[in-house]
């Protein structure tokens, strides 16, 4: 996967365009005992570091949007301080943002109304949620483990995190399998996955694989 990556990566910036289709045929052996499996996916997660080492000017970001930031922001606050006060700025976040993306489709003249856009911005909040879920599932499940030993709370968060994305692929993906049975797989294969990510990283001496660069994104202006 990292040599195709690579390669990817190489044909871009030498001007070349690569053309993605969606459906497909692929032809390839499955690893289908447990041990080769975990092996594989060690094996991929160690190609990370070494790509991200490779192509520097490609670093990983995550951008966190202002709105769906806020929104969380203080629905955790509202939770924590049992704030009915708080938890209603969510509304207030919500409506605004809703707002301010319908005063841009229709100086664009984009016939689109206003429930329509609410329902998009409600769910580009929880792709925003799902997402950063997703980050810690993949990146930091295994240090989970060792901070049940000093702190519950940063167990649980990250295990919940794993929780919503396991349950969400499961419903994406539809695999022939009871749920239990799937996630058993899906937290072996991040666990072994992020293994070999953190082993790259410090065999190459790069953490930027784990360490993505932050940044928020501002609305648009609707003047």
């Amino acid at each position: 996967v990292g040599e195709d990556v690579d390669l990817c990566w190489r044909m871009q910036d030498a001007g070349h365009l690569v053309e993605f289709r969606p459906v497909g045929t692929v032809f390839h052996k499955h690893r289908n005992r447990l041990k080769p499996f975990c092996l594989r996916r060690f094996d991929y997660g160690t190609s990370e570091p070494l790509l991200q080492r490779l192509h520097k000017s490609r670093g990983k970001k995550m951008i966190f949007p202002l709105g769906s930031s806020l929104f969380w922001s203080m629905g955790i606050l509202a939770l924590v301080f049992k704030s009915p006060i708080v938890l209603s700025l969510c509304a207030v976040i919500v409506i605004a943002d809703t707002l301010n993306k319908g005063f841009l489709v229709r100086r664009k003249n984009i016939p689109v109304k206003i429930p329509v856009l609410l329902l998009s911005v409600l769910r580009g909040y929880f792709a925003h949620f799902y997402h950063s879920c997703a980050f810690l599932s993949r990146y930091y499940l295994i240090w989970s483990i060792p901070a049940l030993s000093f702190s519950w709370l940063a167990f649980g968060v990250v295990w919940c995190a794993h929780f919503l994305v396991g349950i969400t692929e499961y419903v994406i993906k539809k695999p022939r399998m009871n749920l239990f049975s799937f996630f058993f797989y899906f937290s072996l294969e991040q666990l072994f996955y992020q293994l070999g990510v953190w082993w790259g990283c410090m065999r190459h001496g790069s953490f930027q694989a784990v360490n993505p660069q932050l940044g928020l994104k501002m609305p648009s202006k609707a003047t």
